[in-house]
């Protein structure tokens, strides 16, 4: 028996590694929304640096470089791309606090409470438990 009859044997089944419905994670609103600002988080601080880094060689430029040095060069490409990732930042961190104040006034709106229904489920209630039960008699 070689190596590869070895590893096919000791391999999982496909029919093993299928999820059962029990096992499928079951993801909240909130767990969603959550999921979805880290991944607009995420994506910004990627952008972020690629904004930083482009900045930077700009200012790497030979022809920038040639006019004030590299010495000088390399110092405005450190500046100019930490200003590129802040502002870069910024328009990730207004862009995630837009949508978590949204689904939060969608939350609060689909949170309202029905008055009359509940009066009438309290009232219903009171009546049935003041019916005399026979079998305590």
């Amino acid at each position: 028996m070689g190596i590869a009859d070895e590893c096919a044997d000791t391999a999982p089944r496909a029919d093993t590694l299928k999820k059962s419905p029990e096992t499928e994670p079951v993801f909240t609103e909130s767990a969603r929304l959550t999921a979805q600002a880290m991944a607009v988080f995420w994506g910004g601080i990627a952008e972020s640096v690629a904004q930083a880094f482009r900045a930077f060689s700009n200012e790497l430029k030979p022809e920038n470089a040639a006019g004030v040095g590299f010495a000088t060069g390399f110092v405005d490409g450190v500046l100019a791309g930490n200003a590129s990732f802040f502002q870069e930042m910024a328009k990730t961190s207004r862009s995630i606090l837009e949508d978590s104040r949204a689904s939060r006034t969608e939350a609060a709106r689909g949170a309202e409470i029905d008055y009359d229904r509940l009066a009438r489920l309290v009232a219903a209630e009171l009546r049935r438990k003041q019916v005399p039960d026979d079998s305590q008699v």
